[in-house]
């Protein structure tokens, strides 16, 4: 008996080490609100599920690290590396990403409601289906982003770089966009711009696709 006693222990010792974050951590579902992670070196760690409402990250690397389904509500990312990342379905209703890092991040379903993005880099992101209803994204540069079936309900993008992304049967209802570069965007007939504060001159530069 003592035996399986001591065998449970040293399972849950190791569980406890192995999600200490760091590097290639393996932390599924961990509980981390509130956590300091500023500066942290999490790369390529898996931190699908886990709990990081309101934690402290800035300027943490989180490249390619695995953050499907995470709770990033209110997290400070302000700065922070998640190029590459996994973030589908993940939580970053008003979340500060501020000069943040996601180029070829996968943030599919995502909820970024009232998130700040501004000045951010979203080089080749998926955002297809994510919600950015709300969101600043001023100065941010999301060339080449897919943002397919996104909703953009009262987004502001203020000189945010839109060349070359994918808007097909995205809604963009009461979006400001302004100083924006909207060169080679996609869009199908679908995509709903009303009440948007769309220039006329701009419309020009869109491709529709059929």
């Amino acid at each position: 008996m003592w035996l399986k006693v001591a065998a449970v222990l040293a399972g849950l010792v190791s569980v406890a080490l192995a999600c200490q974050p760091g590097a290639f951590a393996y932390c599924p579902g961990a509980q981390l609100h509130h956590a300091q992670l500023t500066g942290a070196n999490l790369y390529s760690s898996t931190l699908s599920e886990a709990s990081l409402f309101r934690a402290r990250a800035a300027g943490a690397n989180l490249e390619n690290a695995n953050l499907r389904g995470a709770d990033l509500r209110m997290a400070d990312l302000t700065g922070a590396n998640l190029t590459g990342a996994d973030l589908r379905g993940a939580s970053l209703k008003g979340a500060l990403l501020i000069s943040a890092t996601l180029d070829g991040a996968d943030l599919r379903g995502a909820d970024l409601r009232r998130s700040d993005l501004m000045l951010a880099s979203l080089h080749g992101a998926d955002l297809q289906g994510a919600d950015l209803a709300f969101a600043y994204l001023r100065d941010s540069d999301l060339q080449g982003a897919n943002l397919r079936e996104s909703r953009l309900w009262w987004a502001k993008l203020l000189g945010t770089n839109l060349q070359g992304v994918d808007l097909s049967f995205a809604s963009l209802r009461w979006t400001v966009l302004e100083q924006t570069d909207l060169s080679q965007v996609a869009l199908r007939e679908q995509t709903e711009f009303p009440c948007s504060t769309l220039r006329p001159l701009e419309v020009a530069f869109y491709r529709l696709e059929r």
